[in-house]
């Protein structure tokens, strides 16, 4: 089972006054995840960013029950 491919995603937005304005979160099983915003409010600019997650934990911190 932990071979098993896993994706999220996340995503809400609108077209209005400023354009077209969204947030995004993606989280994928390989550990990666990205996220998006945006908004042209005030001429912002489009902001991403990437990361991975760190190898899980080979026994929890915690009993487990």
């Amino acid at each position: 089972m932990a071979d098993e491919e896993f994706y999220l995603r996340y995503y809400v937005g609108h077209k209005g006054k400023f354009g077209h304005e969204f947030l995004e979160f993606e989280f994928r099983s390989d550990g990666r995840l990205r996220y998006a915003n945006n908004s042209n409010y005030k001429n912002d600019t489009m902001i991403r960013k990437e990361g991975t997650r760190a190898a899980r934990h080979p026994t929890p911190p915690y009993p487990t029950l």
